[in-house]
């Protein structure tokens, strides 16, 4: 028998993935690391890494410009976002329709987080157009084109634009991190929405959306040297993730006072697999973001969803339960 090649992957270190990170699961042959989302995606364009953590709207864009990527239908990261959406404590706006005409800082126009927030904003009747945009950094693909009508000033931040919404430079900030504002230690900014926890769970009720962030992508040339290589990833990520769920069910590894309150919740809203894998599960996320792509310009064309993955990978029917 011939010796399947080697072949190396990076990912971020989420509850999900922790088990790959410290070698509980394994695949013969694949070295795993875990490292910051930059250094994942730059060391597979690089060759360095056979397979990587891809956040969803890169992938999207190398898929769109014909890179050899392929992508398994496995989703590391995923957010509500309405949680992250910050105003001035001044500010006595409620709604996203006020944010019309306004600047708003985002952390990169083209950030996977930024099409939801901006679908979002469109859903409040604010087109992309209709608001005056700051970003803390530049794109980083110089291939990336903004669509005419949009303009966006970029101002580097080392706080994630905390200093420009605290002293005016913007009126909104929408990131996908917790700012300092609920711990007291910035008491001139708030959440936008008061009662944001109903509105998420109000709006996957509405949606049956769970906004995907990052995906799992693979390198064109190592599933021609490999080519069961995609199937090997959803079993060993499949895997992970039943550890994750085992580990949850022991709430007290937790210091946080209410987190079986929060396992029972998420059991009652979302069913005995809270964080999904495979492409059926997750078609309508994925349907929906790449109609985002096309329409915010990311993309020339409207992909089809089935042309992005590995085939042999959707075959793979993943069965970890909470």
């Amino acid at each position: 028998m011939v010796a399947s090649p080697p072949m190396a992957v990076a990912i971020q270190h989420w509850d999900r993935s922790s088990a790959l990170v410290d070698g509980r699961v394994s695949i013969p042959g694949v070295s795993i690391v875990a490292l910051p989302n930059a250094r994942c995606w730059a060391g597979l364009f690089q060759g360095i890494f056979d397979a990587a953590e891809l956040p969803l709207a890169r992938f999207t864009f190398c898929h769109d410009q014909g890179d050899p990527l392929v992508a398994l239908p496995i989703f590391p990261d995923r957010l509500f976002l309405q949680q992250y959406i910050y105003v001035r404590a001044d500010d006595d706006s409620d709604d996203l329709a006020a944010l019309k005409g306004r600047r708003v800082l985002v952390p990169g126009y083209y950030f996977s987080a930024s099409f939801w927030h901006r679908k979002f904003l469109r859903d409040a009747g604010v087109g992309a157009t209709e608001v005056e945009w700051t970003s803390t950094a530049p794109e980083l693909d110089p291939r990336v084109r903004v669509p005419e009508g949009i303009n966006i000033k970029i101002v580097p931040s080392a706080n994630r634009g905390v200093d420009q919404l605290a002293d005016g430079r913007v009126d909104c900030i929408m990131h996908e991190y917790t700012l300092p504002t609920h711990t007291g230690r910035e008491p001139r900014m708030r959440r936008l929405f008061a009662d944001v926890y109903d509105i998420q769970e109000e709006w996957y009720r509405e949606t049956s959306v769970h906004p995907i962030l990052h995906l799992i992508a693979v390198r064109a040339d190592a599933l021609e040297k490999r080519p069961d290589f995609g199937v090997e990833l959803c079993r060993a990520f499949d895997e992970a993730k039943g550890h994750m769920y085992q580990w949850l069910q022991s709430e007290r590894t937790t210091g946080l006072p209410f987190a079986r309150q929060a396992i029972d919740r998420s059991l009652e809203v979302f069913g005995d697999d809270p964080w999904k894998y495979g492409l059926a599960a997750n078609q309508r996320e994925l349907d929906l973001f790449l109609d985002l792509a096309r329409a915010d310009g990311l993309t020339q064309k409207r992909a089809n969803l089935a042309d992005l993955f590995d085939r042999r990978a959707l075959e793979y029917r993943f069965t970890s339960r909470l």
